[in-house]
Parts: structure tokens; C-alpha cells; sequence
């Protein structure tokens, strides 16, 4: 009896373990999800900043040759010699030829100082997007660590329960032979009376025993 109780108890036992080990499947299957779309979410951002980083670069090519083109246009402005400008003078057209490219030269220039501060402006708000989406990276490679952290620890302890489950399952096992065992040998038993009585029986109403009749 006490064995069959305990092969119930442990029977109960394995149901819950089981329970318990189909729970954290569950959340094993939650978090690798998690752990798949915080890395798809990484890689998307991944390709953002080498995006934003061409473009930088793009930028910082456009911004070179706006530079180039304005220490040429300062040469040609602030290089023009005593003797050309003397020659220059000679005549009112030359003068005002002189005047018309000396205007043309600083409306160039005005025009390169807007676009360097333009492509400067533009890179400088790349910049601070590649900064902005590194830290997004670094943040969720950092959540994605921990999900593998728990999803480590979930994996552990469903190690833990398969094994408690396993040991259970055997102890209920025992208990069953345990109870299977007796009934056997309780049915050898009620066998081997059922056997005494009736060769009991048999032997009371044999050849050797003497009726009330025969005696009188």
C-alpha cells in the first residue's frame, strides 16, 4: 500500500516536472525570437552607419574639392600684381573689366563660402547619426546579451528539470515494480491457501472419516 502511494506521489510529481519543463520551452522559444529580431534589428542598424559613413565620406570629397576651388579663387583674387592692376587702369573699359572680375571673383567666393558651410552643415548632421545609430548599436548588443544570458539560464534549468523529471519517472518505475511484485506474490499466496483448503476440504470428506450413520 505504501508503495503504491508513493508511485501516485511520484507520478504527480513527473506531471508537474513535466509542466514546468513545457513552461520554460515556452520561454526558451520567446526569447530566441527576441535574441533573432534584436539581431536582425543590429544588423539593419549595421548597415545604416556604413551608409551614413559613405555618405560622410561623399561629403567630406565634396567639401575638399569646395576648398580647392576656393584657395584657387583667393589666388586669383589677391595675387593680381601692382603692374596688372596699373594696366588695368589705362583705359575705362579696362577699369571696368577689372571691376566686373574683381565682383565676379568675391560673388565666387561668397557663393563657395555658402556651399562649403552647406556640405560642412550636412556632414556635421551625418556625424552626429553615425554617432546616434552607434549607440543604438551598442545598445542592443548589450540587450541582446543579456536574452542570451537568460535564454543560458533557461537552457539550465530545463537541464536541471529533464534530469528531476528522468529520476522521477525511474522512482515511479521502482514504486510500480514494487507494487506489481506484491499483487503477484499476494496472488501466489491466496493461491497456495485457495490449494490448502480445498486438499482440506477433500481430505474431510474422505474414505477415513466416519459418518454418524455408520456408527449406529
Amino acid at each position: 500500500r505504501d508503495s503504491s502511494r508513493a508511485a501516485q506521489q511520484k507520478q504527480k510529481e513527473a506531471t508537474s516536472i513535466a509542466g514546468q519543463i513545457e513552461r520554460i520551452e515556452g520561454d526558451i522559444e520567446v526569447t530566441e525570437g527576441k535574441i533573432e529580431d534584436t539581431g536582425n534589428e543590429i544588423t539593419r542598424v549595421e548597415q545604416e552607419i556604413v551608409q551614413t559613413e559613405d555618405q560622410i565620406e561623399q561629403k567630406q570629397q565634396e567639401l575638399d574639392v569646395q576648398q580647392e576651388n576656393q584657395d584657387e579663387t583667393l589666388r586669383v583674387l589677391y595675387e593680381t600684381s601692382e603692374q596688372e592692376l596699373l594696366f588695368l587702369v589705362v583705359g575705362s573699359d579696362s577699369i571696368s573689366d577689372y571691376i566686373e572680375h574683381q565682383e565676379y571673383l568675391e560673388a565666387l567666393e561668397y557663393q563657395i563660402d555658402a556651399t562649403i558651410a552647406e556640405v560642412q552643415s550636412l556632414k556635421r548632421e551625418l556625424e552626429q547619426q553615425r554617432s546616434e545609430l552607434q549607440a543604438k548599436r551598442n545598445e542592443l548588443t548589450g540587450l541582446r546579451a543579456q536574452q542570451e544570458a537568460y535564454k543560458a539560464g533557461l537552457d539550465s534549468e530545463k537541464d536541471r528539470k529533464d534530469q528531476l523529471l528522468t529520476r522521477t519517472k525511474e522512482q515511479q518505475v521502482a514504486f510500480e515494480s514494487q507494487v506489481a511484485q506484491a499483487k503477484q506474490l499476494n496472488a501466489a499466496v491466496e493461491s497456495e491457501m485457495s490449494s490448502i483448503r480445498s486438499r482440506l476440504t477433500k481430505n474431510a470428506s474422505g474414505p477415513g472419516v466416519i459418518q454418524a450413520k455408520d456408527r449406529g
